[in-house]
């Protein structure tokens, strides 16, 4: 999704430097969400082959995604309340 910059699913009025904290957390946002849903592809596509190895790489990976997503929508949460 970061790929095109021009694309902003949520512009929020927030100036100066909370702002582009904003924009680059939620930029960050969408490429985790992002990386969820492959790693979501990813497991789907395997042949039911999981050895332990790829399935607990992946459990990991998923985990640590979905706490950075926490992190995150925490930090948007903040800018919002501070903003207004």
């Amino acid at each position: 999704m970061s790929a095109n910059p021009e694309i902003h699913l949520v512009d929020i009025p927030i100036r100066g430097s909370a702002g582009r904290e904003w924009n680059r957390l939620h930029t960050e946002r969408e490429d985790v969400c992002e990386a969820l849903l492959k790693d979501r592809a990813a497991v789907l596509d395997e042949s039911g082959d999981i050895d332990g190895t790829v399935g607990d790489l992946t459990y990991l990976h998923r985990g640590l995604l979905e706490s950075r997503l926490k992190e995150i929508d925490d930090s948007l949460d903040q800018l919002m309340v501070r903003g207004h």
